[in-house]
């Protein structure tokens, strides 16, 4: 099972939600902003979720139908929520945190919401309850995955009188001011979009500040693209007094080519209505994707072995490219994952970008699918609109559907979807055949091969700081104090002293040098599963 802490240094893209200066003084709504106390114009570390979901969500319900937004907010905050794992009614552990976290948003699916909250959760369920759990148990590599158009259209059938979201929306809004707490735990209200267009994930989650926020959830079903959402957003909030939002793309390794298409290139389009980007909808699009989710429980988003991201061709031997790949391909490398697949069956041959039509073969990734390969096509997009559409910050995530945000304690890892992963034998094992496959309908789980099943994220401490932002505030670094490596006041440049290279001896900081490059990047540490059983 893959798993991951949050980066927390990615807060300072978040920093909408907080007054100019403070730490969790802001929140959704409501509470108007406040400056804090004990404000660190410099460095602070702040922990946080931004990708969780609870019995609201269409297929968290079916995991783990115990907790729902205000406990799963009360948890982060150091209270408890129970996990199940045989039965999802029942809990078979209680979790807890042992540090709270300072800030937190629930990103339930907008799709769907709450609806099996309200029509199965009931004394008297709804008929087509238990055929619907069944089903998407039956098929939930699909569903991860985003192979799960069946199951969208079996749900449209089953319940086509689907209840009202906007009450629901209403309500999540209300617990997340409800546990607001300035200058101690920030909440967002927020949801995820999660669209599937033929085997390609473009899922973002949006997040909102203000005391005017729209209305109602915006929900895939019935839009062919992504462009709707945009124009949703920024009609309901980004041209409304006193709303503000954000979304965090997450999954693009799972995008088949389509979360970042390519610009100028003919026969692709990466504008509305499958035409040419324009200036104006690059600007939109950079408006809205300002940070992109590139760990978590799906895998890394970074990079994938075999595309070249280097520019020589020897990302083979970058180990971040072999690490946490959802998809991998057989390199004929000994660090190939024991997944991995032949490049004809993973690698796609072909994109496209027209949502009625898929990538070759089904569900394959493409160097786009990765943040080395989006971020360089931003910079040629500029060239080709004069604008960067691809132009973010990365944050790392957990994706847990058992409302329990930022549980990812080691010892006692309780996976993230409550009867799906609760054991060590699902978590660690792997199944002997995927369902889908000929003569797999008897599948068996084998607890004997050997697996990763865990990943944490830990950003350092210094990479917020980068030459952009030293430069842009003038920092020098002679100013600084020979004694103690600090600016005074009266500088201008205080809380800047990351700008600056101080590793040296007390008495001699005055003549260190602005770092002009920052190289320091997140800390990843997989935790491999060798078995010792004799089976």
């Amino acid at each position: 099972m893959k798993q991951t802490w949050i980066a927390a240094c990615a807060l300072d893209l978040l920093s909408f939600g907080c007054s100019n200066g403070s730490n969790g003084g802001g929140g959704t709504g409501g509470t108007p902003a406040v400056v804090c106390d004990d404000i660190d114009e410099g460095m602070r570390v702040l922990w946080g979720e931004t990708h969780v979901h609870t019995r609201l969500s269409l297929d968290a319900f079916w995991f783990n139908s115990l907790t729902g937004t205000r406990e799963a907010y009360q948890f982060a905050k150091g209270g408890t929520v129970g996990v199940a794992c045989d039965d999802r009614t029942v809990a078979c552990e209680t979790r807890q945190l042992d540090r709270a976290l300072d800030f937190a948003a629930i990103s339930d699916h907008a799709e769907f919401l709450g609806l099996f909250d309200e029509q199965c959760r009931r004394d008297d369920p709804a008929p087509s309850c238990s055929l619907v759990e069944q089903f998407i148990l039956d098929n939930i590599d699909d569903l991860l995955n985003g192979n799960n158009n069946d199951i969208v259209d079996l749900l449209l059938t089953l319940f086509p009188d689907l209840a009202p979201t906007a009450g629901i929306w209403q309500q999540i809004i209300a617990d997340a001011e409800a546990e607001n707490e300035p200058c101690e735990f920030t909440t967002f209200a927020a949801y995820e979009f999660s669209p599937l267009f033929n085997g390609s994930t473009v899922h973002r989650n949006v997040l909102f500040l203000g005391n005017a926020l729209p209305g109602d959830v915006f929900q895939y079903t019935g839009t062919e693209d992504e462009w709707d959402f945009f124009d949703h957003l920024e009609a309901q909030c980004g041209g409304v007094d006193d709303c503000e939002y954000l979304t965090i793309l997450h999954n693009p390794n799972l995008g088949a080519g389509r979360m970042f298409l390519p610009v100028g290139t003919d026969g692709l389009f990466a504008g509305r209505d499958n035409r040419p980007l324009t200036p104006e909808d690059a600007e939109l699009r950079a408006k809205n994707d300002v940070v992109v989710e590139i760990q978590q429980l799906k895998g890394q988003s970074e990079c994938m072995p075999g595309f070249g991201f280097d520019g020589l061709g020897n990302d083979e031997m970058d180990m971040d490219c072999f690490f946490e790949n959802n998809k991998p391909y057989c390199t004929g490398l000994a660090r190939d994952s024991p997944r991995c697949l032949p490049p004809a069956e993973t690698i796609c041959s072909s994109i496209t970008s027209d949502p009625m039509q898929e990538a070759v073969p089904f569900s394959c990734s493409a160097p786009n699918d990765f943040m080395r390969g989006a971020l360089a096509e931003g910079l040629k997009a500029r060239r080709v609109v004069g604008v960067n559409p691809y132009q973010f910050g990365v944050i790392a995530a957990t994706d847990q559907h058992n409302a329990n945000p930022g549980d990812v304690r080691e010892v006692d890892y309780i996976g993230a979807a409550g009867v799906l992963d609760n054991s060590p034998e699902v978590q660690l094992g792997r199944w002997t055949c995927e369902l889908g496959d000929p003569g797999c309908e008897d599948r068996e789980f084998d607890p004997s091969e050997d697996a990763y099943y865990y990943a944490r994220v830990l950003e350092q401490p210094t990479c917020r700081w980068n030459t952009r932002r030293c430069v842009t505030q003038g920092v020098n670094c002679a100013d600084l104090d020979a004694a103690d490596g600090t600016f005074s006041p009266e500088s201008g440049n205080a809380g800047f002293e990351g700008c600056c290279d101080i590793t040296g001896a007390p008495g001699s900081f005055a003549g260190a040098n602005r770092f002009d490059v920052i190289r320091e990047r997140a800390w990843t540490s997989p935790i491999w599963h060798e078995t010792l059983l004799d089976l």
